[in-house]
């Protein structure tokens, strides 16, 4: 009996799509739980920065690995290992007593869903027709915007109803168990990458654009997980608001970074990358300034509009670079990856930075972020007809 090639697509596309929305919920509910654990453990800011930093470190250590390891025994191992890694990081997180532990744990955690992230955005080319590649990507982010939306709320409503925080870890390990066993199920085709060598790594990092395009990234990740991860602990320290309004606030930041990228694919149809790239980050400092330096009322409105603001920088950028390079395509992709470690540092250095001069100024140093971010914006050569040609699945 002969598999069925449509139902074999299907059952990759479903399985890939519900990894997509378990990844957010375990990633971007940071934020919420470093308010939670400053209290729990008396942290100052600076020690509860290395709860991000835990998590996200591994992301510059494991990404490029990752990529040689799925070019050899190919992405299905790579993926199925990360789910693995990711469940078993996300039970202990639940399971462990001490700060020290959590950190470890969240660092395995954060090194399956390096290796889930390497291996499932290729994954989803293969799960339907050429054509639908941009839909089912598109489908991905918004299932991953939902996760990320939710995942502060629930975990504030186990809080509030006195469940506990770690009960939610026991759900993602109950989603991420699904996963595993979807995972080694599906079926995927043999890759036929560019080779993954330390060669063509350090033949690419001589690629001016492809370093400034990992800079820039670097602090872009640092806005997006700097902002989300102190929103809560910001608003609650300086503004006096309520931890559950500010998890609400948090969901809505994650909304709005979601809508946001929603509509970036649609506005490349009138407007070049680099168009979006600057004027979205002249938005977002914005933004941030409002929230920061203006009254209780600004800070709440404008902390949200961060994460808009973020929305269309990272996949103008990542596949502007991508887009540009006439070959090898999944280094470049390994070497960008390797920048979501800014996700670790930034929001760390806020941290050590806010135990010194408080959090107002600590945020300060997404300043500098942006104004990274706008320079890569001006560096950016596509054309108005390069846009039109690419269309709105560019991004």
């Amino acid at each position: 009996m002969t598999d069925n090639p449509d139902k074999a697509q299907k059952n990759l596309k479903y399985t890939l799509l519900f990894t997509f929305f378990v990844i957010a919920l375990l990633t971007n509910v940071i934020g919420a739980v470093t308010n939670i654990l400053i209290k729990e453990y008396s942290l100052s800011l600076g020690d509860a920065g290395l709860i991000t930093l835990s998590f996200f470190a591994s992301y510059g250590l494991a990404s490029l690995p990752a990529g040689v390891l799925a070019h050899k025994y190919g992405y299905k191992i790579i993926y199925a290992t990360g789910v693995l890694l990711m469940t078993i990081g996300s039970l202990f997180f639940a399971l462990v007593s001490t700060f020290t532990m959590l950190l470890m744990m969240g660092f395995i955690a954060g090194i399956g869903v390096t290796l889930i992230q390497v291996s499932i955005n290729p994954l989803v080319q293969q799960a339907g027709a050429k054509k639908d590649y941009p839909r089912n990507l598109n489908l991905a982010q918004s299932l991953f915007g939902i996760g990320s939306f939710i995942a502060p709320l629930v975990i504030m409503q186990l809080v509030a109803k006195d469940i506990g925080w770690r009960y939610f870890y026991f759900l993602i390990v109950a989603l991420s168990a699904i996963v595993f066993l979807s995972a080694t199920k599906i079926k995927v085709q043999k890759q036929t990458n560019d080779a993954f060598t330390i060669k063509s790594i350090l033949d690419h990092f001589k690629d001016v654009s492809v370093i400034s395009s990992f800079i820039a990234l670097f602090f872009y990740v640092g806005v997006e997980m700097g902002a989300a991860v102190w929103l809560i602990t910001y608003l609650e320290t300086i503004r006096n608001i309520d931890p559950k309004i500010g998890a609400y606030l948090l969901s809505f930041y994650w909304l709005l970074l979601a809508i946001g990228r929603y509509l970036g694919g649609h506005l490349l149809k009138t407007h070049t990358p680099k168009t979006l790239v600057t004027t979205f980050s002249i938005l977002g400092a914005i933004s941030l300034a409002l929230a920061l330096f203006g009254n209780t009322t600004l800070s709440i409105i404008f902390l949200p509009m961060v994460g808009f603001s973020c929305s269309v920088l990272f996949p103008t950028i990542y596949s502007v670079t991508i887009e540009n390079q006439k070959n090898g395509h999944s280094v470049v992709s390994g070497i960008l990856w390797t920048a979501v470690i800014g996700g670790a540092i930034i929001p760390y250095l806020i941290g050590i930075t806010a135990d010194a001069y408080g959090l107002t100024v600590g945020l300060s140093i997404l300043f500098l972020s942006f104004l990274v971010i706008f320079l890569k914006g001006l560096s950016i050569k596509r054309t108005h007809a390069d846009v039109e040609d690419a269309g709105p699945d560019a991004i």
